[in-house]
């Protein structure tokens, strides 16, 4: 009897120090998903591949040092067992492969504003300042990649002929101009922003420079368009 005892108490001591160490301490900004919360809306688990997902999940999120409990659905489409093990998750759940299969492998934060939840998205949007080290940390990122973007517009442009060569270089000099400001001075970006925002997300798919801009923003600058607008 007293073997077993100290046996669930040393497991029990096992299973909070993994639980401790793989859930870190919510900060400023950021958010993080309470990983028993996860309910499924529509699941049938029977049917085959390829199968759509769509479940709940409550997450911690912190501003202004206040914790807000915030519950966001994710629908998914899945069309293998691993993208069920690694898709249909709560957000900042990692997983990892096993010899059995797949097993939960920790928590890990993410940037408030970085996500395609919607109800995480308002909540970022209307109480997280953009004013914080992650911002400044990704902008900077962007700089450098709308940069390197505005280059390779810029060649494709004096390589191409006629209305291809103006788009391009249009795109070019409208992505070196944004970037320039970056990262303190986000003005040209938001303008480009709410444009998306207008259009619903939606971009042309013709090569005109406009379209050539969105495409990258809404996708290099994923975090900062609000979608739960759309």
């Amino acid at each position: 009897m007293k073997k077993e005892l100290f046996i669930f108490i040393l497991t029990s001591m096992m299973m909070t120090n993994v639980w401790a160490n793989s859930n870190p301490t919510l900060q400023n900004n950021f958010c993080r998903p309470l990983v028993d919360s996860k309910k499924y809306i529509q699941n049938d688990f029977k049917a085959p591949y390829p199968k759509t997902v769509k479940f709940e999940c409550t997450y911690e999120c912190m501003a202004n040092s206040e914790t807000t409990n915030i519950t966001a659905v994710s629908t998914v489409r899945v069309n293998t067992i691993q993208d069920d093990a690694y898709s249909v998750v709560c957000q900042g759940v990692k997983v990892k492969k096993v010899s059995w299969g797949y097993d939960f492998d920790g928590i890990e934060l993410f940037y408030g504003y970085d996500t395609a939840l919607k109800e995480i998205k308002k909540f970022a949007f209307d109480h997280i300042s953009t004013n914080n080290s992650e911002e400044i940390k990704r902008l900077t990122t962007l700089k450098t990649t709308l940069e390197q973007v505005a280059q390779s517009y810029a060649q494709a442009g004096a390589s191409a002929g006629g209305e291809y060569a103006k788009n391009f270089g249009e795109a070019a000099l409208i992505l070196s101009e944004m970037a320039k400001d970056l990262p303190y001075n986000s003005q040209k970006l938001n303008l480009a922003i709410k444009q998306i925002v207008i259009n619903k997300g939606v971009i042309s798919q013709d090569v005109k420079a406009q379209s050539l801009v969105d495409r990258i923003i809404i996708t290099a600058a994923a975090w900062r368009i609000p979608i739960h607008l759309f």
